[in-house]
């Protein structure tokens, strides 16, 4: 999906699954081609998944994308139950 939301109740994490035949590599964005910025988190091979926690400070809102593959992207909404 390109939008998410997590709560307390479901866990405050997101998970990544692979389904495709390269690695996949997570990057805090949005994506700008001039830099790269936020967390690097490590890359998820194919057939596998990671477990990544959005949660920084106060914010309730993070977008991802694939290093990868910058078109890739999601964003994740969070409650503030997991704040």
């Amino acid at each position: 999906p390109h939008e998410v939301t997590i709560k307390n109740e479901t866990g405050c994490f997101v998970e990544i699954q692979n389904n495709g035949d390269k690695d996949i590599t997570p990057r805090l964005g949005p994506y700008d081609p001039q830099k790269e910025q936020g967390f690097l988190y490590p890359s998820i091979a194919p057939g596998t998944s990671s477990l990544i926690d959005p949660r920084y400070g106060t914010m309730t809102t993070a977008s991802f994308y694939d290093k990868n593959n910058p078109n890739a992207s999601f964003v994740v909404h969070i409650d503030p139950t997991c704040l």
